[in-house]
């Protein structure tokens, strides 16, 4: 439906007022404990990153990790996979998931 210039600009009492919530109602204790619990969550769910940094290092940049601090059966793989030319050169040219796949 088109607007003559004559009907002027648009009422805003077709509108519906936004009821405004005053503060004494929104609970801010019930929403900060929630806030609190999400993060202590959010911590114990990925502790389990934090214990196992090494081993995610070892497996996720082999070339960049010192041999004499991982695990003993790690070791001579490790200085292995590091002296070799070829791997580090496929390593550098292309992505983790490339590279681990081929």
């Amino acid at each position: 439906m088109a607007r003559g210039p004559e009907s002027g600009p648009p009422s805003v009492s077709n509108w519906p007022a936004k009821p405004i919530r005053p503060t004494d109602t929104v609970q801010h204790k019930k929403y900060s404990e929630l806030v609190v619990r999400l993060i202590d969550d959010f911590q114990q769910r990925f502790e389990d990153f934090r214990k196992h940094t090494d081993i995610m290092k070892l497996v996720s940049d082999q070339f960049h990790v010192d041999p004499t601090g991982a695990a003993v059966k790690y070791q001579m793989e490790l200085t292995d996979i590091q002296n070799d030319s070829d791997l580090k050169r496929a390593f550098s040219e292309q992505d983790l998931l490339s590279f681990d796949t081929s």
